[in-house]
């Protein structure tokens, strides 16, 4: 069992200690995905996603600043095991989230040290339900607390919304619990603050289930185990399909969220989220997938569109003000190829863009995963190697959507009454690229 990588460089180091800019692809004999991914304090890449090889299908990597991999490893034991979120500590310590099927999908959560030696593993699972972890993200000023967020299947009333806390030390207790049984919905993403905890719910008609009028979205901060308030908007744009907040970012007191449907919405809240609103959407078949800010508070927001046989990339970058930098569009040279991004982050000096996703730019056949380093300046565009990387169109303006009166509460538990446990059969990594 084995993966190939293939690296593009598209800028050398620089002898003043700048590092490689690359599109870092990762492809074996099945269909792989990278599902997301963040740094360290070291400037190296963590990702997360899976492969479709029959055994082991969690993926972990983890990138040098110039590409190069310093391991890589496949977790589980089906076709249906995978990582969709990461998260770093202080330490290099490395999270990962996702789900593991063994007779029932099962929630599970990992945690290596910074060489890739494991630390210890959780499920999460009850009886009866279908458990899937989204995302993951560690409280900034207390990293005891790893927040989990996602979806458990299994009540007649479809998908119910949940989110967790447990101990970074060793996985033990969910220690605050919220779910709600109220049309179909999940957390895709979660985002720690300071104090607070900032949960996105996704309303939708999953399932057969009706979803609310409008199909909207809502908007939860949750403090110190109770729900401090919830929001909830509808989109009022013509042929709207089920809106969900894919993403979400932080700087100061304004939320950034990635807000997608049959269009892509980019949105700035005062407030955490519950004051004005400044809205953009992107005016085409777009779907949004992810936002990150920098220390100077500016946002990049990633989308993607989709044609016929075809799907390209789109990075926005917005000044703190919410003004327009720059637009760019990753593609496959050839117009018959994939590019679909999932998720977006900044380097921790604020010079460098990461994307992940997966692509068959390189490959016939079969899906790679990709890592694609480009400037937040904005300077690169050209071709490089089965990629293109261009000005994008512009987003405009939109409105913000009109406020429910009736914003959703939720209830303490009973959520997964089973606390997490170790696993009873390892999913120990097993290495499947050497370093470089």
């Amino acid at each position: 069992m084995s993966l190939t990588s293939k690296l593009t460089t598209i800028a050398a180091a620089g002898s003043g200690g700048d590092t490689a800019l690359f599109i870092l692809s990762l492809y074996g004999a099945n269909n792989l995905y990278i599902n997301d991914i963040t740094t360290d304090s070291s400037g190296d890449i963590i990702a997360g996603g899976s492969s479709g090889y029959s055994t082991g299908s969690a993926l972990n990597v983890k990138v040098g600043p110039n590409g190069n991999i310093i391991f890589s490893d496949l977790t589980g034991k089906s076709l249906y095991d995978n990582f969709k979120g990461v998260s770093v500590d202080s330490s290099g310590n490395i999270y990962s989230v996702g789900t593991i099927y063994d007779g029932a999908s099962q929630g599970y959560i990992r945690k290596v040290s910074s060489d890739n030696t494991l630390l210890w593993e959780k499920r999460i699972y009850k009886t009866g339900r279908q458990v899937v972890l989204n995302d993951c993200d560690i409280q900034t000023t207390n990293e005891s607390r790893l927040l989990i967020g996602g979806h458990s299947t299994g009540s007649a009333t479809a998908l119910a919304f949940y989110y967790g806390q447990v101990n970074t030390s060793d996985g033990t207790g969910l220690l605050d619990q919220y779910e709600q049984w109220t049309y179909s919905q999940s957390c895709y993403s979660v985002c720690a603050g300071d104090v607070s905890i900032y949960n996105l719910v996704h309303y939708g008609g999953i399932a057969g289930v009706t979803s609310p009028a409008g199909q909207q979205h809502d908007f939860l901060k949750v403090q110190r185990n109770s729900i401090i308030s919830a929001y909830g908007e509808t989109f009022p744009f013509a042929g709207q399909s089920n809106s969900s907040i894919q993403d979400i970012a932080i700087s100061g007191t304004d939320a950034y969220l990635a807000v997608s449907g049959n269009r892509a919405w980019f949105i700035k809240a005062a407030s955490l989220g519950f004051g004005a609103k400044t809205v953009k959407i992107f005016n085409s078949v777009s779907y949004a997938k992810g936002v990150a800010v920098d220390s100077s508070g500016n946002a990049y927001f990633l989308a993607y569109t989709t044609g016929v046989g075809t799907s390209n990339a789109h990075i926005f970058k917005y000044d703190s003000s919410f003004n327009l930098v720059w637009s760019r569009l990753l593609k496959a040279s050839n117009t018959t190829r994939y590019v679909t991004p999932n998720r977006i982050a900044i380097s921790a000096d604020g010079l460098n863009i990461y994307v992940c996703g997966r692509e068959n730019a390189q490959t016939d056949g079969v899906y790679s995963g990709f890592i694609f380093k480009c400037p937040t300046d904005g300077s690169l565009t050209g071709t490089y190697g089965n990629f293109v990387y261009a000005t994008s169109a512009t987003p405009a303006s939109a409105s913000a959507g009109a406020a429910k009166t009736n914003a959703s509460t939720l209830a303490n538990g009973p959520f997964l009454t089973d606390t997490p446990t170790t696993a009873t059969a390892s999913f120990t990594p097993t290495s499947v690229l050497k370093k470089g």
